[in-house]
């Protein structure tokens, strides 16, 4: 791999940050992150199982102190139910409420149709690819030592 071609991946990742903030415009107050909560917690319910912080900063690769500080500002919306359950009381389960259930309806179910149709005749082994690449990248770039 080239340095150039390095640079060209590094900038599609930019790239990729600013189409992933081009969702429709949000409720008041609500940022790109919480419609990645909503989006866990709701895929979570459909499934059936029990989402949890800790299954929300696993799956994003980030601290569960930042996903706990969303939770906290998207139950003060009113778009989430954060309850203890299990026999550990510190254990506290998701849930969508009825207000989160309408954005997770908006901002991930139909907006996500709405950009399929979009991508119709797009490749899908080229995007399963991307995917690939950035998961990849991802895992590499994290165990570097960027203080060289």
């Amino acid at each position: 791999m080239t340095p150039e071609l390095v640079r060209q991946l590094l900038d599609s990742c930019f790239i990729g940050k600013h189409i992933t903030e081009m969702m429709p415009p949000l409720p008041q107050g609500m940022k790109p992150r919480h419609i990645h909560i909503l989006q866990a917690v709701g895929q979570g319910e459909k499934e059936g199982r029990t989402v949890l912080p800790s299954d929300i900063s696993r799956e994003w690769k980030v601290t569960r102190p930042s996903v706990v500080r969303l939770i906290r500002e998207l139950e003060e919306m009113g778009a989430v139910s954060a309850v203890p359950g299990g026999t550990d009381r510190r254990t506290r389960e998701l849930h969508l409420t009825e207000k989160g259930n309408r954005c997770y309806k908006r901002y991930v179910e139909q907006y996500h149709q709405m950009l399929a149709d979009q991508l119709c005749g797009m490749n899908e082994e080229d995007c399963r690819r991307a995917v690939s690449v950035w998961q990849i990248l991802y895992s590499r770039m994290k165990g570097l030592d960027h203080h060289e």
